[in-house]
């Protein structure tokens, strides 16, 4: 792929977000919750197996989320979370080359939406849309919550597996919400691949032309709250991923595009560039244009980049074995 000069701009975007008020006190007291929690993956039940669910585990606010596990035949040699992006409707199944290469694999579906609506309802179909929900206060925010679903799914993927952690995968939203958790459970969550990650530089994509998904449902929450602006804009700017991403130290495999009409090229280049994971110890990928049909380069780069997600995932080889495999 050839590079001009405004794609290398795009990726070379390092904005530096107004950090709220209060963040770092907020975060401590929210991993002081979240360790006050031992979760465990159990069989669904009843309304639980919902959207192609198989198991669930409760997380923050006593709120059940669940996810589909799948296993090898041969005893797993480790494991991976692997996250959905924002419009998550389809039933989950058991395709995964993970698991084909010998890992077990929970894909789990954060609250509120299909799969984990039980207690939280199903945000993704609300007015307003999922990101608005609860965003006026961190404490109910269902993207924060989100955030430690994925923590808490990790550490039930690896007590169930009997290790000591396991890696991530996550695409738009769940790349987002990956570097978020990462960043508050290097203990459970070892390594992370990202595809085109999203929830960074949120002042960047509120000053979009045109945002669509979670940009386009937070620019909305925000002009629907008049007065309370300040509540709303202080959730997103504690959940921006490009300041969480400065916390992440774990080795990282992400694939970022040049041209994106849904998460900012800039945003998710932003969160790249931002982590803090040894140089030689992450990698990009690039491709054309994210979220949209993929012309036969990009799909040929998708499928080599799924194809070093397999190895880099893969326990048995070190990070720099992994990632330069």
């Amino acid at each position: 792929m050839e590079l001009g000069a405004a794609d290398i701009s795009v990726l070379a975007h390092s904005p530096t977000p107004a950090i709220a008020q209060g963040h770092h006190q907020w975060w401590r007291a929210w991993r002081g919750r979240l360790g006050e929690l031992a979760p465990a993956l159990r069989p669904a039940s009843g309304d639980e197996t919902d959207s192609g669910v198989t198991h669930v585990f409760d997380s923050l606010g006593g709120v059940r989320v669940g996810g589909r596990l799948i296993e090898p035949a041969t005893p797993a040699a480790g494991g991976v979370v692997v996250l959905h992006g924002y419009g998550a409707r389809e039933d989950l199944d058991d395709r995964s080359a993970l698991v084909r290469a010998g890992l077990a694999v929970l894909k789990l579906r954060v609250r509120g939406f299909p799969g984990s609506r039980l207690d939280s309802g199903d945000h993704s179909a609300a007015p307003g849309g999922w990101i608005a929900h609860g965003l006026d206060d961190p404490d109910t925010s269902a993207l924060i919550g989100a955030a430690g679903d994925v923590v808490l799914a990790a550490r039930a993927l690896a007590a169930h597996l009997n290790v000591a952690s396991v890696g991530v995968r996550g695409d738009s939203l769940g790349g987002g919400l990956a570097v978020i958790a990462a960043a508050h459970a290097p203990e459970s969550i070892s390594r992370l691949a990202l595809g085109v990650p999203s929830l960074g530089d949120w002042t960047g994509r509120l000053l979009s032309s045109a945002p669509t998904g979670a940009g386009k449902d937070a620019r909305e929450a925000l002009d629907r709250a008049d007065e309370n602006q300040g509540a709303l804009r202080r959730t997103l700017r504690l959940s921006d991923a490009v300041v969480h991403a400065r916390r992440v130290r774990q080795p990282v495999l992400c694939l970022l595009a040049v041209r994106d009409d849904v998460v900012p090229p800039t945003g998710a280049a932003a969160i790249y560039n931002a982590l803090a994971s040894d140089p030689g110890l992450k990698r990009r990928a690039l491709i054309e244009r994210g979220h949209a049909e993929p012309s036969r380069e990009d799909a040929r780069r998708i499928v080599e980049f799924e194809r070093r997600t397999a190895l880099f995932l893969h326990p048995r080889l070190t990070p720099l074995e992994a990632i330069s495999s």
